[in-house]
């Protein structure tokens, strides 16, 4: 079966726009969360997800994965900054009550090998980077599984993986807000339904990360 992994990124509210879309079409998805907060400020140029919010993806069926507190670029950071990073989000997600991740995206997407040595260490399954190319589960290392960003800044990018895809390769696509007050990694809710759309009629398998390995 032609098998996709949906990811979204950054806990952008409006992701939770595609929800009912995803839970109609019976697909999966992980959503990787960075910083969070119990409640919304009033004044938010990007809304994100809060806490409860959080809570309700997580019990709708949808895994969570860790997206590191502050989202930095790991290749800047010594190895005690980016376990803090890491831990730092699993003490988030405890103290909130959300499932302990058990998956990891990778900031800003590029991959990190001193990163992927600490969260094997921790007993993560995989890691997601942004790589533009299609997965292939034979050759990948797990700690470096490679996906194409949906956004407005990459044009055809969706075509991009639907071809990877035919090529036996497994899709994995990142999403941002669905749409996203940061234009550049925005993609329009139409254009989200369309896609969405193509999977289904085309019988893809729609699962999170997680759900994917473990099957």
């Amino acid at each position: 079966m032609k098998q996709v992994i949906l990811t979204f990124d950054d806990r952008v509210a409006s992701q939770l726009e595609a929800v009912a879309l995803l839970k109609e079409y019976g697909f999966g998805a992980t959503f990787y969360i960075n910083r969070f907060e119990e409640k919304r400020p009033e004044a938010e140029e990007r809304p994100l997800m809060t806490a409860a919010e959080l809570r309700q993806l997580a019990g709708a069926g949808f895994e969570l994965g860790n997206h590191s507190v502050n989202h930095p670029d790991f290749s800047t950071l010594d190895d005690a900054e980016i376990e803090r990073e890491i831990d730092g989000m699993e003490r988030m997600f405890a103290a909130a009550g959300l499932p302990k991740p058990v998956t990891f995206a990778y900031p800003g997407g590029p991959f990190c090998e001193r990163a992927a040595a600490i969260l094997r260490q921790r007993g993560y399954l995989a890691a997601r980077t942004n790589e533009h190319r299609g997965y292939d589960p034979e050759t990948d290392s797990v700690m470096r599984i490679p996906a194409f960003p949906v956004a407005n800044k990459y044009p055809g990018i969706f075509r991009e993986a639907v071809a990877a895809g035919q090529e036996g390769r497994v899709i994995v696509l990142i999403y941002h807000g669905i749409p996203d007050a940061a234009l550049h990694c925005s993609t329009a809710f139409a254009e989200f339904k369309m896609q969405m759309k193509y999977l289904k009629e085309e019988h893809y398998r729609v699962t999170g990360l997680a759900e994917f390995l473990r099957r």
